[in-house]
């Protein structure tokens, strides 16, 4: 009983966490606006487990000619390299919430979220009526 409590507590986070993201994606994707950053850095961020993500540092000028630097929240391991330009979405009321155009990271990563805590409930539904 125990241990479907767990699975059943995290897989609410787990679903919480991949809607949060997902509404968060689609108010950015609708409301942000769509620029050409280039990777100025990447900061290394240690992990407990080993080497770490590095975090990019991207440059884009915006769409009030204002020159942004800025950490993007999500890490990579290899860095992305220095140099490279690729297409971002800013929000322009707080230019520090940036996000990488790409499908996997603005739609299937909430979604792995939301179907891995749907997973993780129908496992726990399923114990608790005896069938697994």
């Amino acid at each position: 009983m125990v241990q479907e409590i767990i699975i059943v507590v995290g897989s609410g986070i787990f679903i919480a966490a991949g809607l949060y993201q997902r509404n968060k994606n689609n108010l950015l994707m609708d409301q942000g606006v769509l620029v050409t950053a280039t990777i100025y850095k990447n900061v290394l961020k240690p992990s407990k487990k080993g080497k770490g993500h590095y975090h990019p540092v991207v440059r884009f000028l915006t769409e009030d000619n204002v020159w942004v630097t800025e950490e993007l929240s999500t890490g990579y391991s290899p860095a992305l390299e220095e140099g490279t330009q690729l297409d971002v979405i800013y929000n322009p009321e707080d230019t520090s919430e940036i996000v990488i155009n790409r499908k996997l990271e603005l739609e299937l990563v909430p979604l792995f979220f939301i179907g891995a805590g749907l997973l993780g409930l129908a496992w726990s539904v399923l114990q608790y009526l005896g069938v697994v």
